[in-house]
């Protein structure tokens, strides 16, 4: 009989989803010699979590437990989750590692010190945090740190107490109660405060989904860094290079000489604003339309200087898109040159439309006949909201109800079946209540395509540092109201965000183009353009806010240079991500062929989606992503938490 079966034994769990964790705690702790035998098992956290859901409250049971906090000591999913584990074992001996960093941060986290206990009638502690030595969480400091937790925490007279308390011989001081869940809380409070029919029922639905399950799994499966989702949706802003003019010469050129075939959509920025709104991420020039017909001239030019330098034939785009800013800033007269723009330099054959953007603030009659005279075919207005007024001057939309109504008027005589409003959600000061009435109002004006965004916080906006923003349980009901107000109404979800009265007829091609990996061509200012292997951005993407944008693009063309100023090239993986994260936006659930293509997918990267994305199994196993005729789309759920799914890919490669 060997020495070790004659030893009293203890059970020990060590839960993580770091490998090198797993692997230190299993040769330093599992290998140790001491009076105790150590009976060592390993877990994920979403394993601890699936054992909670599936009622398995004892397949990990244990006597200790090793808990990695190393990635994020404040994320309410984990402590929740070790909270909820040691509220179903009160004799558990428990330990955290933590990084020097955020040691003071977790001594100071009010539900870490709900779970302090005390043995009775010793000074010992059965809740510890252990700092690991170094910043790096590599096998070498995982080593050092599990050396040092055997020999200051795992001492043979600490295990006979723990072993004393485990035969009942001695108790703990202060049981722990398991903490409410946010979204029961939220709930609770939200259905005692209102009786609207439409909140109660997302309410509802929002308990369906089980938030606080796959909030935990979503949050499990984010990347290393924290950076927000662009509107490109990959790579963000932060990951992006620097181009000089001599690299874009020598390295990008060549990259895009064969690629016109490829070009299935264009994006024309124009930059003018009256001023900048609060929650806008993307480039303006405020004010001033002194330079508009100058901007226009330099449009030209930056076309004329891709077909100059490179083999392209006269472009044939399906989709057109002229965004900004504000296209409607411009005077009838400019409309019509940028139509001449338009025409002289494409080939307009196989267009099928050409969506512009409008202000209440700054469309008229003459310009709208303008827009509709040079060919556009569809409208967006960003309305943001339309009962709610304060909010909206708030945010720095100051328009009245009357020019707003006069304005959806006027689209609505021009462009009967394609005009599309924008209205947001999650905005700071912005209720429930406020919600609600701008659905209802926007259901009353008959409008045949409905656009819902939810506010982006990113350095790139006016919200980057504001504290007092609404929590992901607020967005994810109002995600979930606007979703069953308007498919209650009639209203089919054809995207992400986009709900229309007859899906056959109102498609936004420019979006569905780009984001089924067709080629984009973004040209002026601070535009961006999607190609195999490489996106980049114009001058103005870098700093959106520096009032210099304009003048440097205007003299990087007239100096006869491409004005790209930032972007990457992408290897296959990153690649994936991008057409991923891109398809996933046309994720529409009660609709067939939806979402991304999984055989396009496969046949473009000679990789299936689970073999490129293992994780797509856990995202389907917890109601995120569902498979309905070859396409993969993000559910209800995945949608109403579809920046944390979509960052859940932003992973593998040295990404």
């Amino acid at each position: 009989m060997s020495e070790d079966s004659l030893k009293e034994s203890l059970d020990i769990i060590v839960i993580s989803e770091n490998h090198n964790y797993l692997d230190a705690a299993e040769e330093i702790i599992g290998n140790q010699s001491r009076k105790y035998k150590l009976n060592l098992n390993t877990a994920s956290k979403v394993e601890l979590l699936r054992a909670f859901e599936n009622n398995g409250r004892d397949k990990f049971k244990s006597d200790i437990i090793l808990f990695d906090l190393t990635d994020r000591v404040d994320s309410e999913y984990q402590m929740g989750l070790l909270n909820r584990y040691m509220s179903r074992n009160q004799n558990v001996f428990a330990i955290a590692s933590v990084l020097p960093s955020e040691h003071e941060k977790l001594i100071y986290n009010s539900l870490w010190q709900n779970m302090q206990r005390d043995l009775e009638g010793t000074p010992l502690s059965l809740t510890n945090c252990y700092r690991i030595l170094e910043k790096e969480t590599n096998l070498k400091n995982l080593k050092i740190h599990f050396g040092c937790i055997n020999m200051e925490q795992l001492k043979d007279n600490v295990l006979e107490c723990i072993d004393k308390l485990k035969r009942g011989d001695i108790t703990y001081v202060h049981e722990i109660a398991q903490m409410p869940s946010e979204f029961k809380q939220f709930s609770e409070r939200v259905q005692k405060e209102t009786k609207s029919r439409i909140v109660l029922s997302s309410i509802s639905k929002m308990r369906t989904m089980d938030v606080n399950k796959i909030k935990g799994v979503v949050e499990n499966l984010q990347p290393k860094y924290h950076y927000s989702v662009p509107q490109h949706c990959f790579p963000p802003f932060e990951k992006l290079d620097n181009f000089n003019p001599e690299q874009v010469q020598e390295s990008i050129t060549p990259l895009i000489t064969d690629v016109d075939k490829l070009i299935q959509s264009i994006y024309i920025h124009i930059p003018f604003c009256l001023h900048k709104c609060a929650f806008c991420d993307y480039t303006t020039v405020e004010g001033t339309l002194n330079s508009s017909s100058e901007y226009i001239n330099r449009l030209k030019k930056e076309m004329q200087m891709y077909y100059d330098l490179t083999e392209w034939e006269v472009l044939t785009p399906k989709g057109i898109q002229i965004g900004g800013g504000t296209p409607t800033m411009l005077a009838a007269d400019r409309v019509k040159e940028l139509g001449e723009f338009i025409h002289d330099f494409y080939d307009l054959n196989m267009l099928s439309q050409l969506t512009f953007e409008a202000s209440p603030n700054t469309a008229t009659a003459k310009k709208l006949d303008a827009f509709r005279d040079i060919g556009a075919t569809r409208v967006s207005v960003g309305l943001q909201s339309v009962k709610d007024d304060a909010l909206l001057h708030w945010i720095k939309r100051w328009f009245s109800p009357t020019r707003m109504q006069k304005t959806i008027n006027m689209l609505l005589q021009r462009w009967p079946c394609d005009t599309n409003i924008d209205i947001m959600f999650g905005l700071p000061n912005q209720t429930l209540d406020s919600w609600e009435k701008d659905l209802e109002a926007v259901v009353d004006m008959r409008i045949p395509s409905v656009t819902t965004y939810y506010l982006r916080i990113s350095p790139r906006t006016g919200f980057a540092d504001y504290k007092d923003l609404p929590h992901q349980e607020i967005k994810i009901l109002m995600y979930t109201m606007a979703r069953e107000k308007l498919m209650g109404e009639g209203y089919v979800q054809i995207a992400n965000n986009q709900f229309v009265k007859n899906p056959d007829m109102q498609k936004y091609i420019y979006r569905d183009m780009k984001k089924r990996g067709g080629g984009v061509l973004g040209i002026g200012m601070s535009s961006y353009s999607i190609f195999p292997g490489l996106i980049y951005f114009n001058i103005g993407a870098k700093d959106n806010r520096d009032y210099k944008n304009l003048h440097a693009y205007m003299n990087a063309v007239e100096s006869g240079r491409l004005p790209i100023e930032i972007g990457k090239k992408l290897d296959k993986h990153e690649q994936k991500i991008l057409y991923m994260t891109q398809g996933l936006k046309l994720s529409a659930p009660e609709r067939e062929y939806s979402g991304v293509n999984m055989a396009d997918f496969e046949k473009r990267f000679e990789k299936s989606i689970q073999e490129s994305f293992p994780h797509t199994k856990t995202l389907m196993e917890n109601g995120l992503l569902e498979i309905n005729k070859g396409y993969i789309n993000l559910t209800p759920s995945g949608l109403a938490m579809e920046d944390p799914v979509l960052k859940t890919f932003w992973q593998g490669e040295d990404v």
